[in-house]
């Protein structure tokens, strides 16, 4: 009776175990997609404004967020008049992956009529129905004239990182 107490501990042992791993892979998983799928949005609403589909890139904003944004017209009409032709991201980093509103740090280059520029910031994105948004600047987007030699290259090496991992947003640069 005792050694078929220890066997039936043992095997409880792996298969509780094997629950433990599987479990682990599931969240591991999941983080991985939630991952994605924020950074995509960011990507994705950046790449809108380089394109100049400000409709498309105004609808990434969380209904929240938009309170503190330009009604359409006044934005889209900023956005026209400020000229900007290039707009590449240089840095992503997401933080806090595993809360209700994950935090995406962002780095990009645009080019202007009056040079390039450098930005950096923070946005918090919240799930509505499914689909991630902008939900709030978390800091001001600095910006910096003249990005520097290095920033290019970060950038560069960035995108080759980013675009060896399956992100779609690079793929026109």
């Amino acid at each position: 009776m005792l050694n078929m107490l220890k066997k039936l501990v043992v095997v409880f042992g792996v298969v509780g175990g094997v629950a433990a791993i599987l479990t682990f892979l599931f969240v591991t998983s999941d983080t991985i997609q939630k991952k994605h799928e924020v950074n995509q949005v960011v990507g994705d609403y950046y790449e809108a404004m380089d394109d100049h589909k400000f409709q498309q890139a105004y609808d990434y904003f969380h209904p929240e967020q938009i309170k503190y944004q330009a009604p359409f017209r006044e934005w889209e009409k900023q956005h026209e008049s400020e000229k900007v032709r290039v707009i590449r991201i240089y840095h992503l980093e997401t933080f806090d992956i595993q809360e209700a509103k994950p935090k995406v740090e962002v780095g990009f280059l645009s080019v202007d009529r009056s040079g390039s520029h450098c930005f950096k910031g923070t946005w918090i994105l919240k799930e509505q129905y499914g689909d991630w948004k902008l939900f709030k600047a978390e800091t001001k987007i600095t910006k910096k004239r003249n990005c520097e030699l290095s920033t290019l290259r970060s950038w560069i090496a960035k995108m080759n990182e980013i675009r060896f991992q399956g992100f779609s947003f690079f793929e026109r640069a």
